[in-house]
């Protein structure tokens, strides 16, 4: 049984067929810091490992990885759905490379303009509704 995170990254490679020199080429990882953690020379993984996971291997359950519960991989349709809501929100801003891998900070950016958006539009068409959830304190209406 693969029982901490560094073994289950281990077969996630070895699924994958990559080398650690690979995943790290792939994913612009240091490979030291990849090294130490899959020896465990370093207990936890570095954010920038987690970053580059999510952003080069969606198909990856980082809930497993970091957990052990659940799957290795996640069901292509919940991969390919948050592909599309990614895409769908990337679209509405001007980025320099549209194909370039969506970073955790720019998913957050994203995802809160979309929120004010709904935010505004609620308070637009239900006042009401937005002061009974507390939008309208939010957004100073």
């Amino acid at each position: 049984m693969l029982e901490t995170a560094a073994e289950r990254l281990s077969a996630f490679l070895k699924y994958k067929d990559l080398k650690q020199k690979e995943f790290c080429k792939i994913t612009g990882y240091a490979e030291n810091n990849l090294s130490n953690f899959l020896t465990g020379r370093t207990a936890n993984p570095r954010i920038e490992l987690v970053e580059a996971l999510a952003n080069h291997f969606p198909e990856l359950d980082l809930v497993w990885l970091f957990s052990g519960t659940g799957k290795m991989l996640r069901e292509s349709s919940d991969v390919a759905a948050e592909k599309t809501v990614l895409a769908d929100l990337r679209a509405t801003e001007e980025t320099e490379d549209k194909n370039e891998p969506i970073t955790r900070k720019e998913i957050i950016t994203l995802l809160m303009k979309r929120v004010n958006e709904l935010e505004r539009e609620i308070m637009r068409k239900d006042p009401e509704l937005a002061k009974e959830l507390g939008i309208d304190e939010r957004l100073g209406g």
